[in-house]
């Protein structure tokens, strides 16, 4: 990542306030037709403004700008605005924590231009270079944070302790937990490799700084790569429908995966042939493997198949697609291929990936 430089001219970030809290059910949600009147506005000159604006200090004029532009989109969503070190401006808008708003973050991001001259785009925070962050107006150094890590499958559980955390109101410390990681990890390592996030008074004798948070976080994502720097799949063992359930699930099994896949397509597929001790033999194997990769192929574009699970004479392959594609659709036609019996199919739209939980390593 791309650090700012302390000394730089205009070497400030402007943001909106990433803290305050928002109502998740109201307000714009997100369309495409707000995404594209954005970048309408800033391609015919909007950016070349706001890029005047930050190099001549006038940070309420981006605020105002910038503001009332995202919140159109989605209330949800707030932005930073960084200097790179190549001297350019990084726009980062983010969904601040919401996995509802997500995928209208990265769609946002996926519709920005690819050769902007003064501007770079992002749709998640990246570590923080300042050793302080401004929470309800309240300046909180980062160094002061201790945080206790419990293994918790392929991630963790995170206890954080703060000697201001006790001025906050109750609900607003858990927010200040988060936020604290996040400076400190960056949102992307949060939310892939943190399950849970609780505030404690007592620092264990095992608590750490958020430095070294960081580095176990890192240390986490290599340990789950496979040897080709690819994500990691693992077998889990369960009972699906009262039968003996052996499942596969990409790690880590989160919708910052792919955020703009918010549409859940699950597809069951019968199999004729289950001598394997019930499970698929020599005669279903091979076509299932192939029925699969092919609809992966079908639909990599918009989306991908993130978890499978088998039972005697079934396979269920969970998908997760872009709901603005025609990738749901795509599997329901290719169902029809399969000529080991009929695939039932169901899909549902499920930004936070709720559908998968239960395979979350």
């Amino acid at each position: 990542m791309d650090q700012p430089k302390r000394d730089a001219p205009g070497a400030w970030a402007a943001t909106s306030r990433a803290d305050a809290p928002v109502d998740l059910d109201g307000g714009a949600s997100g369309t495409p037709k707000k995404i594209a009147d954005f970048w309408a506005w800033w391609c015919s000159g909007g950016g070349q403004r706001i890029a005047k604006f930050l190099g001549r200090g006038k940070r309420r004029d981006v605020d105002s700008a910038l503001n009332s532009l995202i919140a159109g989109i989605d209330p949800r969503l707030s932005w930073r605005v960084d200097p790179t070190l190549a001297g350019l401006h990084r726009l980062t808008v983010t969904a601040q924590g919401h996995p509802e708003a997500r995928c209208v973050a990265r769609r946002w991001l996926l519709a920005a231009p690819e050769n902007d001259p003064n501007w770079r785009f992002a749709d998640l925070l990246g570590p923080r270079d300042e050793r302080t962050i401004s929470f309800e107006g309240v300046d909180v150094e980062l160094e002061d944070t201790w945080v206790s890590l419990f293994g918790f499958g392929t991630a963790f559980r995170a206890a954080v302790s703060h000697p201001l955390m006790a001025g906050f109101e109750p609900a607003d410390r858990p927010r200040l937990a988060r936020a604290l990681l996040e400076a400190a990890c960056g949102e992307a390592a949060v939310e892939h490799w943190i399950a849970q996030v609780t505030v404690t008074e007592v620092v264990s004798e095992d608590a750490v700084q958020l430095h070294e948070v960081a580095v176990a976080l890192v240390e986490l994502s290599i340990e789950n790569m496979s040897a080709e720097l690819e994500p990691s799949w693992r077998v889990l063992q369960g009972r699906l429908d009262g039968k003996q359930m052996v499942a596969m699930a990409r790690v880590p099994l989160v919708p910052l995966v792919r955020p703009e896949c918010d549409r859940h397509v699950q597809l069951d597929v019968p199999y004729s042939d289950d001598s394997a001790g019930g499970y698929p033999g020599p005669d279903s194997l091979p076509q299932l493997q192939d029925f699969e990769d092919s609809l992966a192929e079908l639909v990599s574009a918009n989306g991908e198949c993130v978890a499978s699970e088998t039972v005697p004479g079934m396979r269920r392959l969970h998908f997760y697609t872009d709901s603005l594609s025609p990738a749901a659709a795509a599997l329901v036609d290719a169902a029809h291929g399969w000529g080991q019996g009929e695939v039932s199919v169901s899909t549902e739209l499920d930004p936070t990936w709720q559908d998968v939980a239960h395979l979350r390593a």
